[in-house]
């Protein structure tokens, strides 16, 4: 092998020749007339050249002279002459100073040549090992991850980062030598010993800070083997925003965002598991599920901000009956969920209920009042009525709802029957949405007549539904079901379209001469889009603006008040009128009441009903007539029934009354003949249905 490049030219032949491995490049061979066997076998330097003296004294000349030459060149010109050239600097490799230019052949001896070239790649591989070590170091320094080298024997730390440094609060000089475990959670490191055993591993660890915090951590442990010697490869990365992000979806997927209870999903899986654990056991344990009564009514009066406040209270106040009520939930809205043990009978099961009911009856603060919140529970116990999660809260639910069609405030236990309402009420919601298409719901009106003058002044359109096979079913049939279902949304459309159609109607035949007034739920009102709707259908139907008034129910309006005040601007510089309806029953503020600018306020029936036999009743209806008067409205007094009623409501100074003592809800046909003939005066009915 030749260890020395070589070149050929027009100008010059180069040969190399090696002393020591007595190798040369083909050129050599080219120009004699001598075989690579001849010589490799005599191995003497005389066949390297022409056989004459001249050669053999220059041989011996060369050998003696620069016995320790690196390299020596020969060369001959023209003349068959021989010259000697060295190196000036034998530190410079191949560096050769010519003695002539008019050289005809060149030859080169090195008797180190393979050596030294040996030495310069070994001197070329250091430079870049010492090149790559650099590198490496600048990576292992700079890298965002804590990064340890741990001998494998004694678990002590032989190397680590800035990084390290930064994120664990110690110097480097604290950390080098120090045992790897007092960084670990685990006494004894065993991520080190699972490295050795499986040579690469990923783990979740977490290591401890200088100040003694936990810092989550995802680690990679790799073993590093060298010869007889082992040492463990560490790579940390500090996972504590992820681990954040991970708590925050675990907390919104199984936690109620306001109380901070399990919510529905988090509690089935409690159930579940409880349900598996159980049918080994054989114990006997129940799920409630609690539901607040007339919440929606406090909620829409006080607002949803302090409504979820308060249901904050009631959460605390069930969790004050712990341990009886265990895993305490809060499935959404008003409704919890809990789970009951150590009971061996359903009477024994009853006798906690009971003492837990009479617990929660208990009244509370809120805001330094007093609140009396009473709750209706759904019960269901296993194995009886369900032997899993989804069974057992089908049947709590249905036991809930049954507690509220029997009045509300008491616990009811699940029972088969309870399926059969259910099917009723999934009847009555698909047979809603299938008279909407088909247009069976019809609008009535019930009309209201001023105190001063006898005539009618207004009249409320109100809905009833003519089904085809069960016949005329009234609102409070089925109101509520709309209302859960969002069926009243479709539902309040029609109406609002049915009566400005027919208003517009009668206006153009010059029977109508007053407003009529359609009331909205609160789900209505604070649906998206509401005002530009009544606005848009308004439009649509060609009735002029005055002719239509807008009923809210007072909690609807106080539910968001800052909204109502921008909704409530914006229909009466459209023209419409508005009035709070069932006034008296929630919690409205003066002040709101004066910028929301309506022109009615409707005394809730409630304290129509028994005016003539109730002091208090009274007191509140007069107080409620002044106050509007005071504020530049008018009164409408609801649900009048009796002379006396009316007469007591006109000494106060009530200004419109509408009841069954006028009229009951008629249809268009019905109202078309009432306007025609009706005229009441000296407190007598001259028209009546």
């Amino acid at each position: 092998m030749v260890y020395f490049f070589s070149t050929q030219s027009n100008e010059i032949n180069i040969y190399l020749f090696d002393i020591l491995s007595s190798q040369w490049n083909e050129v050599v061979e080219l120009k004699r007339p001598y075989s690579i066997d001849e010589i490799i076998e005599d191995k003497s330097m005389l066949y390297f050249f022409w056989e004459d003296d001249v050669s053999k004294d220059l041989i011996s000349k060369i050998q003696s002279t620069y016995p320790q030459s690196v390299f020596v060149i020969i060369y001959r010109d023209q003349q068959n002459k021989s010259y000697i050239v060295d190196f000036d600097n034998p530190n410079v490799d191949f560096y050769i100073r010519y003695e002539t230019l008019t050289t005809d052949y060149l030859f080169i001896f090195n008797q180190t040549i393979q050596g030294k070239l040996r030495a310069k790649e070994l001197e070329n591989t250091v430079t870049k090992l010492e090149h790559s070590i650099i590198e490496w170091q600048n990576i292992f320094q700079d890298s965002l991850d804590l990064i340890f080298i741990i001998e494998s024997e004694t678990k002590k730390i032989l190397q680590t980062n800035r990084t390290s440094m930064m994120v664990l609060g110690y110097t480097e000089s604290e950390l080098i030598g120090m045992d790897f475990s007092l960084l670990t959670k685990s006494p004894k490191s065993e991520e080190v010993d699972g490295a050795e055993i499986h040579g690469s591993s990923i783990i979740n660890q977490g290591l401890r800070n200088s100040e003694g915090k936990w810092i989550p951590m995802e680690s990679t442990w790799r073993l590093l083997q060298r010869n007889d010697e082992t040492a463990i490869l560490a790579t940390f990365r500090d996972i504590s925003e992820r681990k954040e992000a991970e708590l925050k979806i675990q907390q919104l997927a199984f936690y109620n965002s306001i109380t901070n209870f399990p919510n529905r999903i988090h509690f089935e899986e409690i159930v579940k598991n409880l349900s598996l654990l159980s049918k080994n056991t054989k114990d006997l344990f129940a799920i409630i599920v609690m539901d607040i009564d007339n919440f929606k009514l406090v909620n829409d009066s006080i607002g949803s901000d302090r409504g979820n406040e308060l249901l904050k209270i009631v959460g605390a106040k069930i969790t004050s009956l712990q341990p009886a009520i265990k895993n305490i939930s809060h499935f959404g809205g008003d409704e919890f969920g809990g789970i009951l043990q150590n009971f061996k009978s359903i009477e024994e099961l009853e006798i906690i209920l009971i003492q837990l009911q009479n617990q929660l009856r208990n009244p509370f603060m809120f805001e330094d009042r007093e609140l009396h919140l009473t709750m209706s529970i759904g019960v269901a116990v296993f194995p009886d009525h369900g032997e899993n999660a989804t069974q057992l809260l089908k049947a709590a639910d249905m036991a809930m709802y049954s507690s509220k069609e029997r009045g509300r405030n008491i616990f009811t236990l699940y029972s088969t029957k309870m399926i059969e309402r259910v099917k009723i009420r999934l009847e009555l919601e698909n047979d809603m949405r299938a008279s909407l298409k088909a247009k069976e719901f019809e609008v009535y009106f019930q009309p209201q007549v001023d105190l001063k003058t006898g005539e009618i002044c207004g009249a409320e359109a109100l809905v009833r539904w003519n089904h085809p096979s069960k016949g005329m079913i009234y609102p409070g049939v089925f109101i509520e079901a709309a209302e859960e279902s969002g069926i009243i949304f479709d539902l309040g459309i029609f109406v609002l379209k049915q009566t400005c159609k027919i208003a517009s109607t009668w206006y153009e035949e010059k029977i109508l001469n007053f407003p009529l007034s359609v009331n909205f739920s609160a789900k209505q009102w604070n649906g998206h889009g509401t005002t530009k709707e009544i606005l848009r259908i308004l439009s649509e139907s060609g009735l002029p603006p005055n002719f239509l008034t807008i009923e809210l129910t007072e909690s609807s309006v106080m539910q968001n008040p800052e909204k109502s005040v921008l909704e409530f601007k914006e229909l009466i510089q459209n023209g419409v009128s508005l009035s709070v309806d069932d006034f008296g029953t929630g919690y409205s503020s003066l002040s709101y009441l004066k910028k929301l600018h309506v022109h009615h306020l409707k005394i809730d029936k409630s304290f129509v009903q028994e005016l003539e036999n109730n002091d208090n009743d009274r007191a509140i209806c007069k107080a409620i007539i002044n106050m509007a008067h005071s504020l530049g409205l008018s009164v409408v007094a609801e649900g009048v029934e009796t002379i006396e009623q009316l007469k007591i409501l006109q000494q106060e100074g009530c200004d419109i009354i509408q009841g069954y003592l006028i009229s009951k809800p008629v249809p268009k046909k019905e109202f078309e003949e009432l306007l025609a003939k009706y005229r009441f005066t000296n407190y007598d009915v001259v028209f009546s249905n």
